[in-house]
C-alpha cells in the first residue's frame, strides 16, 4: 500500500493508501484499477439501504385461455402499491389489489370463484360474487349405471 497520497501511473490522485493503476480513483484503503474499476476504497455509507423506486408488469395469456396478470410499483420510500389476479377461459377469476407501507400491508381481494362469501379477515376485504358453473359430466358414467351422469 502507498502513503499517504500522491499520483498514480497517469497523474490521478490518489487517496490515503491507495494504489491506482491506469486511470481510475482509488479512495482511502482501495485498490483502483484501469479506467476506473477496482474494489474497495471508502465506506459509502447506507447507499445501498435506501429503496429505490420501481414499476413492473406483466398480461399473458395461457394456451388454455386463463389470463395472468401482475402489476407493483414502489416509490422511493419503501411503499408498494399493487395487483395480480387470473381470468380463466371459463370466466372465474381473482384479482388481489395491495399496498404494503407505513400502515402495514392492506388487501383487497375481487374475486367470482365458486364457493366464495364476501368476508373480511386479517384486515383483508374479500369482495366475492361467486358465479354458478356447471362442472364436466362424464361421458361414461352412464354407461356404468350412473343417474343423471354422475
Amino acid at each position: 500500500m502507498g502513503g499517504l497520497g500522491g499520483y498514480g501511473n497517469n497523474g490521478l490522485y490518489l487517496g490515503n493508501g491507495g494504489y491506482a493503476g491506469n486511470g481510475g480513483y482509488a479512495g482511502k484503503g482501495g485498490y483502483g484499477g484501469g479506467y476506473g474499476g477496482g474494489y474497495g476504497g471508502e465506506y459509502l455509507g447506507d447507499a445501498y439501504d435506501k429503496p429505490i423506486p420501481y414499476s413492473f408488469g406483466y398480461n399473458v395469456k395461457d394456451d388454455y385461455g386463463t389470463v395472468l396478470t401482475r402489476d407493483e410499483t414502489g416509490d422511493g420510500s419503501g411503499a408498494v402499491k399493487g395487483s395480480y389476479g387470473y381470468t380463466d377461459a371459463q370466466g372465474i377469476s381473482r384479482l388481489v389489489e395491495y399496498v404494503a407501507d407505513k400502515g402495514g400491508f392492506r388487501a383487497i381481494v375481487k374475486t367470482n370463484e365458486p364457493g366464495t362469501e364476501k368476508s373480511n379477515p386479517a384486515d383483508v376485504i374479500y369482495d366475492a360474487n361467486p358465479i354458478y358453473v356447471e362442472g364436466p359430466k362424464l361421458a361414461l358414467a352412464g354407461r356404468l349405471g350412473y343417474k343423471n351422469g354422475y
